[in-house]
């Protein structure tokens, strides 16, 4: 099982980089914080919700539990939140790298944002927080199809493997 979590937080972590790259290489500062109906009123909004749950998860899962949206603090330039992305996801490739397969089948205690106090497994968190942030990739894309940027690219699990059997090969 450790290593299906593994290998599904390194997913995570190459569909956020497809994202954070295409974002740095080809959005301007402009379009990033272009108003754009969705869950979140931008890119760069979404982005910072998707860093923001990342972050407070990880934190939870180390046994902390935050009382404030990380997001709600951060004041830098998109491609800053990029690599707060990128970090995170190696963040959270070390942690679960270091810990035994029996302790990621825990349960462990965390309170949210409410102070409210919920019990969960950590695989439960870890494939919460990894489907989190695949809808809120899926919203990104639709967003910069609106953006009109037409040459886009797949963020799917399966792509992720088909492209780990490439390099394999």
């Amino acid at each position: 099982m450790k290593d299906f979590i593994l290998h599904y937080i390194r997913y995570n972590e190459w569909a956020n980089r497809r994202i954070t790259k295409f974002i740095e290489e080809n959005v301007s500062a402009q379009q990033a914080e272009q108003v754009i109906v969705s869950s979140f009123p931008s890119l760069k909004e979404t982005l910072l919700h998707i860093w923001g749950a990342e972050s407070i998860w990880l934190q939870r899962l180390k046994g902390d539990s935050p009382t404030v949206w990380k997001g709600s603090t951060f004041s830098g330039t998109t491609t800053e939140l990029c690599a707060e992305i990128n970090n995170i996801d190696k963040d959270f490739i070390d942690f679960a790298d270091s810990c035994g397969e029996a302790f990621l089948l825990s349960p462990f205690k965390y309170n949210n944002l409410e102070g409210k106090e919920f019990t969960n497994s950590r695989i439960d968190a870890i494939l919460h927080c990894v489907n989190h942030s695949t809808y809120h990739r899926g919203q990104i894309i639709t967003m910069l199809r609106q953006l009109n940027f037409t040459k886009l690219f797949s963020t799917d699990y399966v792509g992720y493997c088909r492209e780990r059997e490439l390099i394999a090969d």
